[in-house]
């Protein structure tokens, strides 16, 4: 992790220093970045049987991960009344403090059961937009098409748990429970606006609208009636948006350096859970509650011209 932070930093300097000493032509903007995140993704299911009431929640799951991003942004520049192409890639680490937590209920609505694990893992972020803009004014307005993918693996390791109000338990931490793993493939629409405040700073909130259709599939290591390989197979269809807002820094002319606060959510509008057991092909759908992921990050960027 410190050889990771170490590459990840000298990169990050040179690059300032190269496009200190160079005169941009201002065609083409190349950002490498540094995020730190905060991600909570959760889903929940339902009994399996109809009583003739609603069905209830009975097991939920709750992964709240800090995650270290660095990645890079290229981006044709907004000028009026032209089209211009966005994409952005990113890798990160989830880091030490992150958490996954396991729920139960039983059919008349009492947790019974609860338990704690800590997370290991990464995600890989791709992203890619194409889009026109029209000045106003000072401000210049950008609006945007888009599609994203990513993808998070998830590496559950030792339990605390309780069961009922007298049972207290742990697995070792070195022991890995459970593994989860899921796709978000996010088509999406938005808009920004570039506001100068000088000539030195400027203020570019942007906003997006997405549905998104994510894949996921779990093993959970300790269930003696388990499948070998993937036992839990989630497939949801969900909507969404994002607001994110960057300042600016105009060094010079020579260099530009960005600071993003932002927030991200979707949430289920469909979904189907599939559960294996005991090694067999033939599977029982589970009714999926609820299905979100929450996002909220800041990062930091240096603009490079070509």
């Amino acid at each position: 992790m410190l050889k990771y932070l170490l590459q990840t930093s000298l990169l990050f300097f040179v690059l300032v220093a190269k496009a200190e000493n160079e005169t941009p032509r201002k065609s083409i903007s190349l950002e490498p970045f540094t995020e730190y995140r905060y991600d909570v993704f959760q889903w929940s299911i339902t009994d399996l049987f109809d009583y003739g009431t609603p069905r209830k929640k009975v097991s939920e799951l709750t992964w709240k991960n800090y995650i270290f991003n660095n990645g890079i942004k290229i981006k044709t520049l907004e000028q009026d009344n032209n089209f211009n192409f966005l994409g952005k890639i990113s890798y990160g680490l989830v880091l030490k403090g992150s958490s996954m937590q396991d729920s139960d209920w039983n059919y008349i609505g009492d947790e019974f059961s609860r338990s704690f694990s800590t997370v290991k893992g990464d995600v890989l972020d791709i992203s890619s937009a194409i889009g026109t803009s029209r000045k106003f004014r000072t401000s210049l307005f950008t609006y945007y098409v888009g599609f994203d993918y990513s993808k998070y693996q998830f590496n559950d390791y030792g339990l605390r748990y309780q069961i009922n109000e007298y049972h207290f338990g742990k697995v070792d931490n070195s022991i890995i429970v459970s593994k989860y793993r899921y796709k978000d493939y996010t088509p999406w629409i938005g808009a920004s606006i570039l506001i100068p405040i000088n000539d030195n700073l400027s203020i570019n909130p942007t906003a997006k609208f997405c549905l998104s259709y994510i894949y996921g599939e779990g093993d959970w290591l300790l269930r003696d009636d388990r499948r070998n390989g993937v036992d839990i197979i989630d497939r949801a269809f969900s909507k969404g948006g994002s607001f994110d807002i960057k300042l600016s820094y105009n060094r010079g002319e020579h260099l530009k350096i960005n600071t993003n606060f932002g927030i991200k959510k979707i949430s289920m509008v469909y979904g189907v859970k599939e559960i294996y057991r005991n090694n067999q092909e033939v599977l029982y759908p589970a009714y999926l509650k609820n299905l979100t992921h929450s996002s909220f990050y800041i990062s930091f960027g240096v603009n490079c011209f070509f």
